[in-house]
């Protein structure tokens, strides 16, 4: 097929003119949430006690609806976590405090041998006495 000079002069201005192709639309996943606008402190609190207060103060009623519920149990259940951590670090802290050096072991003619004798807890002493009776009466019993 062929154009006289005219005919394809006009068709290219008619491609000029064309409109764009639509940009397809933006879906609900890809908008971000405008992160300027301040939360309230019942979404940012993670003080269980406060958050509480805050959850009060919020209803006239006293009501609360139940994702907020949900978002006190878990504040109360990490605070815990928490508290259950520092407690056993304080405890295996104030172990090895408690906990005697161990002998200073050197090698003889005869094979090893214990350098130095250090006394034991009694209370540590006493629990392993018991804790070996304990397994001769379980081996008793078999």
């Amino acid at each position: 097929m062929s154009f006289d000079q005219n005919s394809l002069e006009r068709l290219r201005q008619l491609g000029r003119q064309l409109p764009q192709p639509i940009k397809p639309p933006i879906s609900s996943s890809q908008i971000k949430p405008q992160t300027s606008s301040k939360l309230h402190a019942i979404e940012t609190e993670e003080d269980p006690n406060n958050l509480f207060r805050e959850l009060m103060n919020a209803s006239p009623d006293g009501s609360v609806p139940p994702h907020l519920i949900n978002r006190l149990k878990k504040t109360e259940l990490k605070q815990q976590e928490q508290t259950q951590k520092e407690r056993i670090s304080h405890l295996i802290a104030e172990d090895k405090q408690l906990q005697p050096p161990l002998p200073k072991i050197h090698q003889t003619q005869g094979g090893l041998q214990k350098k130095s004798q250090h006394k034991t807890n009694p209370i540590k002493e006493t629990l392993y006495v018991d804790f070996e009776r304990l397994l001769l009466e379980d081996e008793d019993e078999i």
